[in-house]
């Protein structure tokens, strides 16, 4: 069997491009955590006549269906 052999420069630039990996992965986490509680307010805030008759009209309209690609745990 071939082994695979990594220099040392090698490693670092992987680790330097994971680390990279991980920071932006974090900032879009921080996004996506403002995103949702924007939304959340939102919706927390708008008159209650205007959220009982969206919650009427969703409730009438056709059942949410998970997309088969979700059900199965695959987001391909």
């Amino acid at each position: 069997m071939k082994e695979n052999h990594i220099s040392q420069q090698d490693a670092e630039t992987i680790m330097i491009a994971l680390d990279q990996v991980s920071q932006t992965i974090d900032v879009m986490n921080m996004i996506v955590s403002r995103l949702k509680k924007r939304m959340s307010d939102s919706l927390d805030t708008r008159p209650a006549v205007e959220r009982r008759n969206t919650s009427a009209t969703d409730s009438h309209s056709a059942p949410n269906k998970t997309p088969d690609t979700f059900e199965n745990g695959s987001i391909h």
